[in-house]
């Protein structure tokens, strides 16, 4: 009678070990899609220093409970952070320093945990407080183009950058192998410099435009390759 019941016993214990979760439900592994920003747009000069960002909600297959992560910085690279907040709405309000370049970002997390990419970040600026200096136009790319390949053992590095008071510019330019590139030299009177370069290597450049009254606007941290 003993044996009888073991038997009997072991294939009911089978059956409630080896059950799934019981619910069917798949694990929420999809991320929210990129967010994309708004406002403020590219290269905007701001006059108010109390600034509303916006974005475009990004949707979600999975959980539909989306955060989203803001950053913004006076670095193009976010190597550190002036402003951050978490929020779940598609806005958040900072204020922010006259006269200052800045980069922002957003990114969104759903309620399971998982995370877009980071939006292409967006540049913009303060305009400096009333009857002081206005900075000088954030540098734009010249030659050579943004990710192209280029030959040669020289290179002529350009850009364009203007200032609104008619103030004479200088630049500092950061150039080399390394990302983020180191100080090459400062004060360059023309707006392009000739720079030695080797075969088969990447390298990594960043303009900053000053005028004489401590105006300063940081450009983009460009890059090409030498074949």
């Amino acid at each position: 009678m003993k044996k009888t019941l073991i038997y009997l016993m072991a294939p009911a214990m089978m059956m409630f070990g080896c059950g799934g979760s019981g619910n069917g439900e798949e694990p929420d592994v999809d991320a929210p899609t990129v967010p994309a920003l708004t406002f403020p747009t590219a290269n905007l000069a701001c006059t108010h220093y109390e600034l509303e960002f916006q974005w475009e909600a990004s949707t979600d297959e999975g959980s539909g409970t989306i955060s989203y992560q803001i950053d913004v910085s006076e670095d193009s690279s976010f190597g550190s952070v002036d402003f951050s907040d978490t929020v779940s709405s598609t806005t958040a309000t900072f204020t922010l320093e006259p006269g200052t370049t800045y980069y922002w970002r957003v990114s969104a997390q759903d309620g399971s945990g998982n995370e877009s990419s980071y939006s292409p970040s967006r540049t913009f600026y303060t305009e400096p407080e009333a009857g002081t200096n206005s900075l000088p136009t954030i540098p734009e790319i010249g030659l050579p183009a943004l990710g192209s390949t280029v030959s040669g053992s020289m290179v002529e590095l350009s850009w364009q950058a203007t200032d609104a008071d008619g103030d004479e510019l200088l630049y500092d330019i950061y150039f080399g192998a390394g990302n983020p590139p180191e100080l090459y030299t400062t004060d360059v009177e023309a707006n392009k410099l000739e720079v030695a370069v080797a075969a088969g290597t990447q390298y990594y450049w960043r303009v900053v435009a000053k005028d004489a009254r401590q105006g300063v606007s940081k450009g983009r941290l460009w890059h090409f390759r030498v074949e």
